[in-house]
């Protein structure tokens, strides 16, 4: 039976698909270039504890862009004024701006939405 030595680390594609890169310094993402490692930078709408959804946004776009082949990034929307009526028209336009600036996924998991207003999605 063959192994991977250490050898091999730089050589081997590796991915981490749930990071949450919201700095623009740029240390760990070259880091990760170097690994041959991939990122997923996954935006969250935790007002809380994480910059703004628009501020995750613009860290990733930037990052990505930058690193192209070490960086992606998942887009997310808000709750906030779910039962507005405006709510779906703002989130889809939302969510194509996301894609238009290079979101590859939709980071939707926390969220518990009726079917009724998912739909469009």
């Amino acid at each position: 039976m063959e192994y991977y030595t250490v050898d091999d680390f730089a050589s081997l594609k590796k991915y981490d698909v749930h990071v949450h890169l919201n700095t623009n310094e740029t240390s760990l993402v070259e880091q990760s270039e170097d690994d041959n490692l991939k990122l997923i930078t996954i935006n969250v709408d935790v007002a809380s504890e994480f910059p703004t959804i628009d501020e995750q946004e613009d860290v990733a776009v930037k990052l990505s862009e930058k690193f192209p082949q070490t960086v992606n990034y998942a887009s997310t929307f808000s709750v906030n004024n779910f039962n507005d009526d405006i709510w779906i028209e703002e989130t889809i336009e939302r969510l194509k701006n996301s894609f238009s600036r290079g979101a590859t996924i939709l980071n939707s998991m926390r969220y518990s939405i009726s079917s009724q207003k998912i739909k469009f999605l």
